[in-house]
């Protein structure tokens, strides 16, 4: 079995900064969920009615499939990585199963939303965006590196990689961090 190859830092640091905001929300979830139930996501009874009931379902909902992602995404890319199989095959099979991953994530976010009968909050509309850009790259990275033979993209998606991940990151606080804030504004008063 080979080794995993090295992360350039800025992408690890990206890639590590996004698990800890993804932790982090998952915590703050949790008090969101003593305080109002987990109803709210799914249950439709409780309306949709004003503009904050609206980003906050759709927010949640967005984050839930994100936090799955995330759960999966990087042991699958391990074992693909890892895998005793041909250099080419391989790499032809990491990008396809990415590229296969970001849209299978797009597509439960928005059938959740529909199911739910939310429209897309801005953040999520923006991680939707973010998403569908990444898939784009990496059927690119599947073109160039897997039947061309070229790298010639190579650092360019790193950084790539660590943008986004960074901006996913940002985006995903933002909402936490509004909320929170209005409330202790709300509690100073």
């Amino acid at each position: 079995m080979s080794q995993m190859p090295e992360m350039e830092l800025y992408d690890f640091v990206a890639l590590r900064g996004l698990h800890l905001s993804v932790f982090c929300i998952a915590i703050y979830f949790a008090f969101v969920a003593k305080q109002k139930g987990i109803a709210f996501l799914y249950d439709k009874r409780f309306k949709l009615n004003s503009d904050d009931n609206i980003k906050l379902v759709s927010y949640w909902v967005t984050f839930g499939v994100i936090f799955v992602l995330l759960l999966g995404f990087d042991k699958i890319n391990y074992a693909i990585i890892t895998a005793d199989l041909d250099y080419m095959f391989r790499r032809r099979l990491f990008y396809l199963v990415k590229v296969w991953i970001v849209l299978m994530f797009l597509a439960s976010i928005y059938a959740l939303h529909s199911l739910r009968g939310c429209p897309f909050s801005k953040s999520t509309r923006l991680i939707f965006y973010i998403y569908i850009s990444i898939a784009t790259l990496s059927f690119v990275q599947l073109v160039l590196r897997g039947y061309l033979h070229t790298d010639i993209l190579m650092p360019a998606y790193r950084v790539f990689n660590a943008v986004h991940n960074v901006l996913i990151s940002i985006t995903l606080l933002s909402y936490p961090a509004k909320e929170l804030y209005q409330s202790y504004r709300i509690r100073t008063g």
